[in-house]
């Protein structure tokens, strides 16, 4: 088994974290993303039940789409990237290669009998797109209308800073958590924790996830908020 996968007799969960890179986000904004994705990593790092069983992949968008990390568990990751802020917002084409990258996930795990939860896509944006989201939307909108438990097979979450465009985020997904904090530690943080109560639980469940009290972000709950 690769090292880039390990505890296969265990559910697995899977997040890729999708990253706006547009040029709006240098300085503070990156500098702060950065740090959350550094002690996101280093606390999951030290979860010894979550560690191997949250394979965590990132995918940055800007001009371009980039890979920055395959999916691999968060104790095969030696140091957390460091991400670089500039050009343009191609939120709908860096959606687009994250489903594409979830679902492959989800069908490598059936493929070796492993099984997983429902994968997370956890988007952190800015800004509005520059292209076009309405295919990431489509193909979004029909996975998850193949799931036979009313879960969806894709949770999106859009974590909106200033300057988002929440009207397109809401048109993406219910998840939308308004981060009014500037210190984006705190919802990477509530990421991890949300992410370990999940991988300890079972995928036929709906976990109870962390409170966002104290992480400077609202939301309006959905009904299949985990």
């Amino acid at each position: 088994m690769s090292e880039f996968f390990k505890a296969p007799s265990r559910a697995h969960a899977s997040c890729l974290l999708l990253i706006d890179t547009s040029g709006s986000m240098t300085g503070e904004k990156i500098n702060s993303v950065n740090n959350g994705i550094r002690v996101f990593f280093e606390q999951l790092k030290n979860d010894e039940k979550a560690r191997d069983t949250v394979d965590v992949a990132i995918v940055t968008f800007d001009s371009t789409v980039s890979v920055v990390q395959e999916f691999m568990p968060a104790s095969s990751v030696e140091v957390a990237p460091t991400l670089h802020a500039n050009g343009l917002t191609s939120m709908g084409a860096g959606l687009q290669k994250a489903i594409d990258m979830v679902l492959d996930r989800k069908n490598f795990y059936h493929s070796i009998g492993v099984e997983s939860f429902i994968p997370w896509i956890v988007m952190f944006t800015d800004g509005e797109p520059t292209d076009s989201i309405l295919e990431a939307k489509q193909q979004l909108d029909a996975e998850n209308a193949k799931s036979t438990s009313g879960r969806g097979r894709i949770h999106l979450w859009a974590l909106a800073v200033q300057g988002a465009d929440v009207n397109t985020l809401n048109s993406l997904t219910k998840r939308v958590l308004y981060v009014t904090d500037s210190d984006y530690t705190k919802i990477f943080d509530w990421t991890r924790k949300s992410l370990a109560i999940i991988s300890g639980s079972k995928p036929s469940e709906v976990p109870k996830l962390e409170s966002l009290e104290g992480t400077g972000a609202q939301v309006n709950l959905p009904s299949d908020w985990a």
